[in-house]
């Protein structure tokens, strides 16, 4: 073999990969590096393909994992409280019955509550009615007993000691009977929605 080709064919040889020369089937000879650069953008297509398709999407992967958040991130005022048993408010406010087990009774006196039921064993101490059942009464039974005293004013017009016989006694018994009911029904919507005193709530404690 002549010198010149062997020294072509040993420096062709030595030339790092990607850039050497190659002939192809019309010929004619061309780079590796311009050979290449074709399927570059396929290769790399791909790759963005397969990082863009979820894990799940994948063929032969397994699906993903959902895992629980630990306690310490659960936000107590987003987990709804527990479903409670309860009677039914009407009819445990008029009977003054528990408004849990709707059987034991709610008053020891005229209006003092029974510390605990005698039946579903229901502590009371969270119940606090406040002036509401005072306030209803006051503008449930005056607005009935007025309209009442109107209607026979403005019909018979009899005169004023037969309205205070008829309607200070008629006041005194309503507004008796509907303070107890009042009471148990606050009592009892205040069970059922675990409603209670508003507070200002103080800055969390840090956590890690």
């Amino acid at each position: 073999m002549p010198a010149t080709l062997r020294r072509s064919s040993t420096s062709v040889s030595r030339r790092r990969a990607g850039i050497g020369t190659s002939s192809t089937w019309c010929g004619c000879s061309c780079s590796c590096a311009s050979t290449s650069s074709a399927a570059a953008p396929a290769a790399i297509d791909g790759d963005r393909r397969s990082r863009e398709t979820p894990a799940a999407a994948r063929p032969g992967s397994s699906p993903p994992v959902l895992r629980e958040p630990p306690l310490s991130q659960i936000d107590p005022s987003a987990v709804p409280p527990p479903a409670r048993a309860t009677a039914a408010p009407l009819a445990a406010a008029l009977l003054g019955r528990c408004p849990a087990c709707g059987r034991g009774k709610l008053f020891r006196g005229y209006l003092a509550l029974e510390p605990r039921c005698e039946v579903c064993g229901l502590d009371t101490g969270f119940a606090d009615s406040g002036d509401g059942p005072a306030v209803f009464v006051i503008l449930i039974v005056g607005f009935l007993v007025v309209a009442a005293v109107l209607f026979v004013e403005v019909r018979w017009s009899p005169p004023y000691w037969v309205h205070g016989v008829i309607w200070l006694p008629t006041i005194l018994i309503l507004t008796l009977a509907a303070l107890r009911i009042a009471k148990a029904a606050m009592i009892g919507l205040q069970y059922r929605h675990d409603a209670r005193e508003g507070r200002i709530a103080g800055p969390r404690d840090p956590r890690p």
